[in-house]
């Protein structure tokens, strides 16, 4: 179930406040788990953030975080890029 089907459902309020925990906890990843996933520093996630190849899904100050799956898509760009510069 995806946030705007959770925010929709005809369910009690804290039962909402569950799923969405649970959404988060399974599909938002920190900076620093990002950069595991793609094999990167953490500052080049800054590099592609700010060229806008990727975009946080929260941004606020030190607090951020990407949908797991934008990473996961995203990674064989920056297997190409490695092979491309031998890294």
């Amino acid at each position: 179930m995806d946030l705007m089907q959770i925010l929709a459902a005809d369910i009690p309020p804290d039962e909402k406040i569950q799923q969405i925990d649970a959404y988060y906890l399974e599909n938002l990843i920190s900076k620093k788990r990002a950069s595991e996933i793609l094999e990167i520093h953490p500052n080049t996630i800054d590099l592609y953030v700010r060229e806008k190849k990727l975009v946080p899904f929260i941004s606020e100050h030190r607090n951020v975080l990407f949908k797991k799956q934008d990473i996961l898509d995203f990674k064989p760009e920056v297997m190409a890029n490695k092979k491309k510069f031998k890294k």
